[in-house]
């Protein structure tokens, strides 16, 4: 897809000027994120993760001072931008998520994931917003299911727990599907203990 090209040219950039690039883009990235057009919002919030996608990516390769740089400038414009996204422009969120997290070390996107995962349920939100907030979460369970299930998974179902019985029914379809995966991840079948192979019976 051309969106994925695009996605790997911006990582190629940054991995090869890093953090050099960022000062011209700054300006442009939290101009684009924070533009209310809505005839304008699609296309922008597009750039927006685009870039933020070929910034992260590429930051596997960085020091700990790049990284806590380049989260020092992204981690505003993530919350800001999950935040105040349409339910059209979520999309583009989620597949950034996807993007960055298949095959990444999931220590490297902690702070990420602290704030994709903060206050899904805000009183100050909408029940729309609330499932978007929560549609976000899935790529990080999706594609790290097989390095930080354990971790990951039973933090996300103490946050959920206690919301099941939401008066929203489309808040509670997220929920229900997150929580799906969650156990998809941690659960295991019986083991024969001869073969420690799978027991079909």
């Amino acid at each position: 897809k051309q969106w994925y090209q695009r996605r790997v040219r911006g990582k190629l950039l940054f991995r090869t000027f890093r953090l050099k690039i960022v000062p011209p883009l700054k300006g442009i990235v939290e101009k684009l994120v924070q533009d209310t057009n809505p005839d304008e919002e699609k296309a922008h919030h597009a750039v927006v993760c685009e870039i933020l996608a070929g910034v992260i990516r590429s930051s596997r390769h960085w020091s700990n001072e790049q990284l806590a740089a380049m989260w020092e400038w992204v981690l505003p414009v993530v919350r800001y931008g999950t935040t105040m996204c349409s339910v059209d422009t979520a999309n583009d969120w989620t597949s950034l998520f996807h993007f960055i997290t298949q095959d990444n070390d999931p220590r490297r996107l902690s702070p990420l994931m602290e704030v994709v995962l903060s206050s899904p349920f805000d009183p100050k939100y909408t029940s729309a917003n609330q499932a978007k907030k929560l549609r976000l979460i899935m790529p990080f369970l999706s594609e790290q299911s097989w390095r930080c299930a354990d971790s990951i998974s039973f933090l996300i179902l103490d946050t959920l727990a206690p919301h099941v019985a939401h008066p929203y029914k489309v808040v509670r379809d997220k929920i229900s599907v997150i929580i799906a995966q969650c156990i998809r991840n941690v659960w295991e079948p019986p083991r024969n203990p001869n073969t420690n192979f799978p027991d079909a019976r």
